[in-house]
């Protein structure tokens, strides 16, 4: 009875916790969701939240759906959580059909941490190479009878960029290491690296709500001397990120792997 009646207690304290972290969620600012830096989560943390975004936060424009299945994964992937749980959905995303900034914005995001799947699988075909060879392949096409159709092509459907490397300060010892990344991201981090090593950019614009010939669009202004100002719509491009959509005092932007809220004056 004892073991019992603790069960019950846990179970009451876990959905006191939901709720108190879903009214957190409805009371705050849409940044709490996007967060501009994501900390890895602990296995409870991670459950907690991932309920309250999937049952009780504030209702949201269709159009957000896709960003928000997106967090979803993202939180799973930055808390280490196994490629197995959440490759199948991120690979959706990834191939999600769609043209409005979101889907756009999200389906690019999912196919950089994609694509860091797939250089894991080509790694292991590499290293195969290099039992049988004691060295790493002058190019792609010498394994590509290893590799499966699918892993022939970055996520975008173009080449993979490959070359052979020799650790640093022992330039004889060729062909010792390799550097892999899709075309549009030739230098992307591989997954344990961009685990372990993720440094989020801060941007420090002022952003203001412009009317573009009667659409919204948003006024990125920076503090550095001599930085022009730029006026973009959903879809437009500023230091690297893309504005997705634009709320009321708030707007989603989307880096190269990942999406955050912004306030605006």
């Amino acid at each position: 009875m004892g073991s019992g009646f603790k069960f019950k207690v846990n179970h009451s304290l876990w959905w006191i916790l939901l709720l108190l972290f879903a009214a957190s969620l409805q009371a705050a600012d849409l940044q709490d969701i996007w967060p501009a830096q994501v900390s890895p989560l602990k296995k409870e943390a991670l459950a907690l939240q991932l309920a309250a975004l999937g049952s009780t936060v504030p209702r949201l424009p269709d159009t957000l759906e896709p960003a928000l299945d997106f967090q979803k994964i993202f939180l799973q992937i930055i808390s280490g959580v196994p490629a197995s749980v959440w490759r199948a959905d991120l690979e959706k995303l990834a191939v999600a059909p769609g043209g409005n900034p979101v889907v756009e914005g999200v389906r690019e995001a999912a196919r950089a941490w994609f694509a860091r799947l797939q250089m894991a699988d080509i790694d292991q075909a590499l290293r195969l190479y290099y039992r049988a060879h004691v060295q790493f392949p002058a190019t792609l096409a010498e394994i590509e009878g290893d590799l499966p159709q699918t892993l022939r092509k970055d996520p975008w459907g173009e080449p993979w960029i490959y070359k052979p490397l020799a650790p640093q300060g022992f330039e004889r010892l060729a062909m010792q290491r390799y550097q892999l990344g899709p075309t549009r991201f030739p230098n992307l981090a591989p997954l344990p690296e961009a685990l372990t090593r993720r440094k989020p950019e801060t941007h420090s614009w002022t952003i203001s709500l412009r009317d573009a010939a009667g659409k919204k669009a948003l006024e990125f202004r920076s503090p550095e001397k001599g930085a022009t100002v730029a006026i973009i719509e959903p879809g437009g491009k500023i230091d690297g990120c893309v504005l997705l959509y634009i709320g009321n005092n708030w707007a989603l932007m989307a880096g190269v792997d990942d999406l955050f809220a912004v306030g605006m004056k």
